[in-house]
């Protein structure tokens, strides 16, 4: 019957919202003919708002984006929907609530497209990716260092061998010059 149908179906959204929410991601579907967009609890939770405080406008999101990282999002956004990629995929910054920036992964995939073949509905998740981005600077730095450090040896080793090199040429001179002239030596010469 068609109530056995209607709770079937809510219980399958149900199990995909828990399944989704659980797994730390939030959430995003958004009507792009009406630029409405559904922000989940978990995606609001994770920039430090409660559900009452974001709208649901695709402008939420637009004016969170960090400006050096707003228009490679579009770039990605436009090559999905042209078909270009299969999936819209953009790692970014996103402001906080509390001021602060959260790297995040952002996923999402057209479902539906207008009859003119414009998408429709596009869904997706958002994951933090911050200690993933932490890590990576952190490595980066290092290795950054460890270059530095190389350089430092190199330049070490150059400037060494160029200060060793004259008083070793002087030292080799002489100890030429000892050898060839020995035998004529007195011993009061060669004591000294």
């Amino acid at each position: 019957s068609r109530k056995e149908m209607q709770k079937a179906l809510r219980e399958s959204e149900a199990r995909w919202n828990f399944a989704l929410e659980g797994s730390g991601d939030g959430v995003w579907d958004w009507n792009a003919q009406t630029n409405e967009v559904f922000y989940s609890k978990q995606w609001k939770e994770m920039l430090g708002y409660s559900e009452t405080e974001i709208g649901n406008t695709l402008s939420e999101w637009d004016k969170r984006v960090h400006p050096d990282d707003i228009k490679q999002c579009h770039k990605d956004l436009e090559k999905h929907f042209a078909g270009i990629t299969e999936i819209y995929m953009n790692e970014h910054r996103i402001l906080c609530k509390d001021g602060s920036y959260k790297w995040i992964f952002d996923r999402g995939k057209v479902v539906s497209r207008q009859p003119d073949g414009r998408p429709l509905q596009v869904i997706g998740t958002h994951s933090d990716i911050s200690k993933r981005k932490q890590t990576e600077q952190s490595l980066l730095a290092a290795i950054e260092k460890e270059k530095e450090l190389n350089e430092l040896k190199s330049k070490f080793i150059s400037v060494a061998s160029h200060e060793f090199r004259t008083p070793l040429s002087t030292i080799l001179a002489s100890s030429e010059s000892l050898s060839s002239y020995w035998e004529r030596m007195t011993a009061d010469q060669r004591s000294l």
